[in-house]
C-alpha cells in the first residue's frame, strides 16, 4: 500500500517517530539534544534575497518544516502551520578582528544552533547568515531531528539550489510536484503497524534478541552518573587510502558490504575490551521503502538493532559471516521502530543508560550531501554542538582515496585520550583484519587494552598471508 494524500484534516495524528521525539521533549522540555546544525561556506556573492525566496519555496513543498505538535484529549497532534515567516537573519562579523573572527564565527554558530526548539510553535528550520567579508559568508541551517534525517539533508541542498538558481534568473523552479506529505506518511505507518502484521515482527526481534545482554560494560573513566547530560565531544581520524582498498577488496572477496566488514572489526576491538562475546549495536535506516516519500523533507529514519554474536573465538571471516546474516535479518524488519521493539523486548533499565544498545555504528559510502550554488564556491563547516546521544557512536564514511572515521562520545565517562586510544587499535585491528581475515579474534595483536599492533607485528601477518 502507498502513502498516499489524503484530505486536508485540521489535525493528524503523529508518526512513531514524532512521538518519540516529542516523548522525549516533554521528559526534559527546552532540551537540545536532538538539534543539528548543517554550515556552509560561500564564496562570491551571496544573494540574501534569492536565498529567503528559496528558503519559501522549500517551506512550502515540505509541510514537515512548518509542523507544530499539540495535544487534545491526552492526545497527540500534528498540525501544519498556514501563516509563518521564514526569516533569515544576517550576523555581521566582518567587523570583528581578523584574528578572532573564525573563532567568533563558530560561537555563534554554535550558540544560534543550539537554540532550544518549541514543538508547539516554531517551524522546525532556522536559518541564518554570517558575513566575514563582502564575499565570503557562512550559512548555517539549524533543525530539528523531529523534522529532519540524513536523507533530508540531500533534499534540501538540491532543492534550496535550484530554487536559488530560480530567483536569480526570474523563472520558475523546476521542481517536481509532490505527491504526498509527511502526514500522509504518518497516516499510512499507524495502519500499517498493526494487528497481525505488526505482531509477526515483533516476535521475530523477540527471537532475534532473546537472550542477549542489552548492556556492554565498556570500561569507562568516571563512574556514570544517574541522568545523562548528553555532554558529547568527536574524535575525528582519517584512515589512508591503502586500507580504503584492503577494505573493499576484501569486501568482494567475501561478498559483505562495507558496513557487515566494518562493523564485525569494530565488535572485534569491543570484545577485546570487554571479555563480551555478545553484542548489540545500533544503527540508523532511512526508513524510505516508498517511492512517494523518498522526494521529501522529514523524518523518516529508525534505528535498528544488529547483534554480533562471538562467541567460541572464531576467526574474522566467521564472524563476519555471523554478522552478514544478522544485518540481512535486521534489515528485512526494519520498518518496526525502535521504541516498539524496545517495548516487546522489556530489557532491564538502568539509570542513565540507553535501553538495548549503548554503541551506535554508521557507514558511508561515497561523499556526503554538499551545497552548491551558481556562481560561487562552497565548502562545509563543521560546527560541533558537543552533544552525544550514545556512549559511544562511530560514524565511517568510505571515500575513494581514504576513510574517515569519527568517534563520538559520551564526555561524562570517557577522557579524550581514551577514544583516541580506541581509535588507534581500530586502525591497527582494521589493518591485520584486511591481511589475514582467517585469524582468531583472540590472536590478533591487541593484547592488553591500550596496547595496539606493531608496524612489525602486523607485516609478519601479512607475510604469513602471501606465503600462504
Amino acid at each position: 500500500m502507498q502513502p498516499t494524500a489524503e484530505p486536508r484534516a485540521a489535525r493528524a495524528a503523529l508518526s512513531f517517530p514524532q512521538q518519540q521525539l516529542l516523548f522525549f521533549d516533554q521528559l526534559s522540555p527546552g532540551s537540545t539534544t536532538y538539534n543539528a546544525a548543517l554550515a556552509t561556506r560561500t564564496h562570491g556573492e551571496l544573494d540574501l534575497d534569492a536565498l529567503r525566496a528559496a528558503l519559501q519555496t522549500v517551506f512550502e513543498r515540505h509541510e514537515a518544516l512548518r509542523t507544530v505538535l499539540s495535544w487534545q484529549d491526552d492526545t497527540a497532534h500534528q498540525t501544519v502551520l498556514e501563516h509563518w515567516s521564514a526569516e533569515v537573519p544576517l550576523v555581521d562579523l566582518s567587523g570583528v578582528e581578523a584574528g578572532m573572527r573564525e573563532p567568533e564565527l563558530l560561537r555563534r554558530a554554535r550558540e544560534h544552533a543550539l537554540q532550544p526548539f518549541d514543538l508547539s510553535r516554531d517551524l522546525m528550520l532556522r536559518t541564518t547568515v554570517f558575513r566575514l567579508a563582502p564575499d565570503d559568508h557562512v550559512i548555517l541551517f539549524g533543525a530539528h531531528h523531529i523534522a529532519f534525517d540524513a536523507w533530508a539533508v540531500e533534499v534540501l541542498y538540491r532543492e534550496l539550489a535550484e530554487a536559488y538558481d530560480a530567483r536569480r534568473g526570474g523563472r520558475t523552479p523546476a521542481l517536481p510536484a509532490l505527491s504526498a506529505q509527511y502526514r500522509d506518511f504518518a497516516a499510512w505507518q499507524r495502519e500499517r503497524l498493526a494487528g497481525p502484521f505488526l505482531e509477526r515482527e515483533l516476535e521475530f526481534w523477540r527471537r532475534q534478541l532473546a537472550g542477549a545482554p542489552t548492556v556492554l560494560r565498556l570500561p569507562t573513566d568516571r563512574p556514570r552518573p544517574a541522568e545523562q547530560s548528553f555532554s558529547g565531544a568527536t574524535h575525528r581520524v582519517e584512515l589512508d587510502a591503502m586500507l580504503a582498498d584492503g577494505v573493499r577488496t576484501l569486501c568482494a572477496e567475501r561478498n559483505v558490504t562495507p558496513y557487515m566488514l566494518l562493523l564485525s572489526a569494530f565488535a572485534t576491538l569491543l570484545y577485546r575490551r570487554t571479555g563480551q562475546d555478545d553484542i548489540l549495536f545500533g544503527g540508523p535506516m532511512a526508513n524510505r521503502q516508498r517511492a512517494d516519500i523518498e522526494p521529501l523533507i522529514g523524518f523518516f529514519a529508525n534505528t535498528i538493532v544488529v547483534r554480533a554474536q562471538l562467541q567460541g573465538n572464531p576467526s574474522f571471516g566467521e564472524l563476519l559471516e555471523r554478522v552478514k546474516d544478522s544485518v540481512l535479518a535486521s534489515y528485512e524488519h526494519q520498518e518496526v521502530p525502535l521504541e516498539l521493539v524496545v517495548d516487546a523486548v522489556r530489557p532491564v533499565r538502568e539509570p542513565g543508560l540507553n535501553p538495548l544498545f549503548q554503541i551506535n555504528f554508521r557507514v558511508r559510502v561515497g561523499q556526503l550531501p554538499t551545497f552548491t550554488l551558481p556562481g560561487m564556491r562552497t565548502e562545509p563547516v563543521d560546527v560541533d554542538l558537543g552533544l552525544a546521544r550514545f556512549d559511544l557512536a562511530l560514524e565511517l564514511q568510505l571515500l575513494d582515496d581514504r576513510f574517515v572515521a569519527e568517534f563520538n562520545y559520551n564526555r561524562d565517562i570517557f577522557d579524550a585520550v581514551t577514544i583516541e586510544r580506541l581509535a588507534d587499535d581500530f586502525r591497527a585491528l582494521l589493518e591485520q583484519v584486511v591481511a589475514a581475515p582467517g585469524t582468531r579474534l583472540l590472536s590478533f595483536a591487541l593484547d592488553e587494552p591500550g596496547v595496539e599492533a606493531t608496524p612489525a607485528r602486523v607485516a609478519s601477518i601479512r607475510g604469513a598471508r602471501a606465503a600462504r
